[in-house]
């Protein structure tokens, strides 16, 4: 089955709405093909189609088209619009004319073959979708299976520029002694004007004056998409509250945030830290996010030895609770800091 995906390529086709002008159907076709013409068609260099999604990007519309890895044969196919071999990775495709589909770019990804190669998983954002995006670019977010995440900026498709990598088990921990109700704070007024636009309330309940030492920008990495999507998932005249508490005679420090949402369904419960997966709930503002937030939030806590985990009913909001470890790594607010990496 692998071996048969690597020699497809784009095929775009148009439905046909009305029974009395559909195509006569073949015996052995499919029901649908007596609905369906092909109007366009791209070989993609040969590489592998495996995950396509279409982005409206002004008045363009744009295929981003993950990879499986190459084959034993040809493990590295050859660009012809560089002229340079290259691992199969994400295809870049204007598809504005269906007729006339134009290759704007490849994206190499890991080496390997088949499912252990490649680029396989895709998604694209507006910036705006994203609680620190820029609101006048787009995103590209893939993912190489458990070994590594990669955001690039594609608001000029034909030169994407990457912005960040995170690579399983090589991402270190920058970690200070800060105070825990200062970045909190920092974090709601820095969403503030986002909250007030959608007629949501923000608060904090409770912070405790407690320095934790822990890599800030990741903590407040975690906080800010906790809150974003607490924001846009509330309805108008909804809140959001942020509390933390002390756990564990202070080993352990709590931070909740709860929405007034519409709450996940159960069936959904599990399955919202997975990779891309979106919730099959009232989208919120917005529209869809990159589902990708919430995985790596989990993973930037767990990184730190902690825990995320979400508590949630349809119809009663969600709380998505944060727990780190205390223990020697948090002392009063007004005593020294110190700063260390992690190995």
């Amino acid at each position: 089955m692998q071996r048969a995906a690597c020699s497809l390529g784009m095929v775009i086709a148009a439905v046909i709405a009305a029974p009395a002008t559909a195509q006569q159907q073949r015996v052995g076709a499919a029901p649908e093909a007596k609905n369906m013409r092909l109007i366009g068609y791209n070989d993609l260099q040969g590489r592998s189609a495996y995950q396509p999604t279409v982005q409206k990007q002004g008045d363009r519309y744009i295929a981003y088209i993950g990879h499986h890895g190459g084959t034993p044969d040809v493990p590295k196919p050859m660009n012809s619009l560089t002229g340079q071999a290259e691992f199969n990775g994400t295809s870049i495709v204007d598809v504005t004319d269906p007729a006339k589909p134009k290759y704007l770019k490849h994206i190499p990804g890991l080496e390997g073959n088949y499912e252990d190669g490649g680029g396989q998983m895709v998604r694209v954002c507006p910036g705006a979708s994203l609680p620190k995006g820029d609101k006048n670019k787009f995103y590209l977010l893939r993912v190489f299976g458990g070994k590594a995440h990669e955001i690039w900026d594609v608001t000029d498709p034909a030169n994407p520029s990457i912005v960040s990598r995170i690579e399983a088990g090589k991402e270190e921990i920058r970690a200070t002694r800060f105070r825990l109700d200062t970045l909190i704070h920092e974090t709601l007024e820095a969403l503030r004007p986002v909250a007030e636009e959608n007629g949501v309330t923000i608060a904090a309940l409770g912070p405790p004056s407690v320095v934790i030492r822990a890599d800030r920008d990741k903590i407040s990495r975690v906080i800010m998409n906790l809150v974003h999507n607490a924001i846009k998932f509330s309805p108008r005249g909804g809140q959001v509250q942020v509390a933390a508490s002390g756990e564990g005679e202070g080993e352990w420090v709590t931070l909740a945030v709860r929405d007034s949402g519409p709450g996940i369904p159960a069936g959904e419960v599990d399955r919202i830290f997975d990779k891309f997966h979106q919730v099959k709930r009232n989208r919120g503002r917005g529209g869809a996010g990159s589902g990708l937030g919430l995985p790596i939030s989990r993973q930037l806590v767990e990184m730190h030895g902690g825990r995320l985990t979400v508590e949630s009913a349809v119809g009663q909001g969600s709380t998505f609770t944060v727990v780190l470890p205390l223990s020697a790594q948090a002392e009063r607010a007004g005593e020294g800091s110190e700063s260390w990496r992690a190995s």
